[in-house]
């Protein structure tokens, strides 16, 4: 654990690594994870120090409500506000419906992807809209070919990893933090 003092003036909003301090009129408002300690307070000026732990991790639990087992895991290549996400990807075992658990920190995002067997299913719309074998793309040249139900980033990585992991997408390189993508053979 590392520790930090600060000696500071209000009204002030202070951002570390994922956790806000908002400290108004001597009152100190916190969303952080680890350990706070106020030294000294007034109307001038607050004191404090930041004790930095690195959280524990969520327990992922190996089956969810309506069916669903755990079927692998994938973590975001790119933190947001110091947070890096983790995608957790559970199926169906009667109809290989997916549902996805997106944690940042305690904080989960849940979405259902449906199947790819399911034509309606946001998850078949988008194996439908990609280019065919032999042209590559990434993951930014997707957003205006694909569903608007799909518009959000966390989902149209979560359909990528899916459809990777079921084999209709292999990654053909790496580019930086870019993946470049292409289609397999391999049909519905």
């Amino acid at each position: 654990m590392s520790t930090r003092s600060y000696r500071i003036a209000p009204p002030l909003t202070i951002q570390i690594e994922g956790s806000e301090i908002v400290i108004t009129d001597g009152v100190i408002s916190l969303k952080h994870e680890g350990k706070v300690k106020v030294k000294a307070a007034s109307r001038s000026f607050v004191e404090f120090e930041l004790g930095l732990e690195e959280p524990s991790k969520p327990v992922v639990p190996k089956e969810i409500d309506g069916g669903y087992i755990h079927v692998f895991s994938k973590e975001a290549k790119i933190p947001s506000r110091g947070i890096r996400a983790v995608y957790e990807y559970y199926k169906r075992r009667n109809n290989g419906s997916y549902h996805v658990v997106v944690w940042r920190g305690y904080k989960k995002r849940r979405f259902h992807l449906g199947s790819l067997g399911d034509s309606n299913s946001l998850l078949r719309k988008a194996l439908d809209v990609l280019p065919v074998k032999g042209i590559q793309f990434h993951k930014g040249g997707l957003y205006k070919k694909l569903p608007k139900d799909l518009a959000h980033g966390q989902m149209v990585k979560a359909v990528l990893d899916i459809l990777t992991e079921e084999k209709y997408l292999t990654i053909k390189e790496v580019n930086g933090i870019k993946e470049v993508y292409e289609r397999t053979e391999k049909t519905i």
